[in-house]
């Protein structure tokens, strides 16, 4: 029973990090009981903010269309009420009824409103053997690369769902603003967002993302790795331009969303680093919202704000950091 409460608060806590990170809600530095690394930081190239980025087009706004009146009357399947879009760093649902989630002790106060600024903390005891996530999709790995990737697709966050729950996956928009399936299921056409920009960072130098990067990237998730078998009934790929990708399934797959672009693994990587030296698992360079700052061996992570981030106005937080702390009593104490 304690090892189950434990592993519910350790759960817990990642929902909390990612419902920090994606909705805005900034955190204070908190104080971990935990000792000073005592190995050499390793600083990382610092991200140049770069000019000329398209913020993306806002979808327009839905319209409502008055049925008119028949002589006879027929029944109507209820229709959905239209969604709202919602404003970074706010809840659109209500917090307090989101499914898969139990609090064990103090529930978070909701009903502050979200401010910019603060550096999230978030402790756990595994330790990451590197970053190549493309290899390994072990949660160490994951959790230390995740603030600074992107993919194409992501399952929504808890309090952006339709019907919020943590243990689910409803797909939503990242570098991809919007996507269509043909009536036969097979092909998958993505629209990318305009004016992504990868990090700052050489070899990639801030350069503009475009359909190429995803091609490339699923390319090689398809040739190997935690991510393949999402990708395993990829027939063919097509970038018809350079904000557009068309993947063509060999069947149907209505799951395909959920296992290919919006797997765990699924973050897009770039091409600049195999061309180099290949070498994913010291380097981490990505479209995401943080940047790597400073590696203190195994011990710690210390992340920066993207200032060519694509959501306007995310992250809200300046910067985060991810610690291992073996002792899980520690760990919540620090909580």
């Amino acid at each position: 029973m304690k090892m189950a409460k434990l592993l519910g608060v350790l759960s817990l806590l990642t929902v909390l990090a990612l419902v920090v990170i994606s909705c805005g809600q900034a955190a204070q530095p908190t104080a971990v009981p935990t000792k000073s690394p005592v190995s050499t930081p390793t600083t990382f190239p610092t991200a140049v903010p770069t000019t000329g980025a398209t913020a993306p087009t806002p979808a327009p706004a839905p319209t409502t269309v008055k049925s008119t009146p028949t002589t006879a009357p027929t029944t109507q399947a209820p229709q959905p009420a239209p969604s709202v879009k919602a404003v970074f760093g706010s809840f659109n649902v209500n917090p307090d009824k989101i499914g898969g989630i139990e609090y064990p002790a103090k529930k978070p106060d909701f009903s502050i409103t979200p401010r910019a600024g603060g550096v999230l903390k978030h402790a756990g005891a595994l330790v990451w053997p590197h970053f190549d996530y493309t290899i390994d999709s072990t949660s160490a790995i994951v959790t230390a690369v995740a603030p600074v990737y992107s993919k194409l697709v992501v399952c929504k966050g808890t309090l952006e769902m339709s019907t919020p729950n943590a243990l689910g996956c409803e797909p939503g928009p990242q570098l991809a603003e919007s996507w269509t399936v043909s009536a036969d299921g097979k092909v998958w056409t993505f629209n990318l967002r305009k004016g992504v920009k990868w990090q700052n960072v050489a070899p990639v130098s801030g350069r503009e993302l475009t359909s190429s990067d995803i091609k490339w990237a699923y390319d090689k998730f398809m040739q190997g790795g935690p991510a393949q078998g999402g990708f395993s009934l990829v027939d063919k790929m097509e970038t018809p331009d350079k904000y557009t990708v068309t993947v063509t399934l060999k069947s149907p797959y209505a799951a395909f969303l959920e296992e290919g672009p919006a797997g765990v693994s699924a973050y897009i990587p770039p091409k600049e680093v195999a061309d180099k030296d290949g070498d994913f698992k010291k380097t981490v360079i990505g479209t995401g919202p943080f940047v790597i700052k400073q590696l203190y061996g195994k011990e710690r992570v210390v992340y920066e704000k993207n200032p060519n981030y694509f959501i306007p106005g995310a992250p809200l937080l300046d910067g985060a950091e991810l610690l291992v702390i073996s002792d899980r009593q520690a760990i919540r104490a620090a909580y």
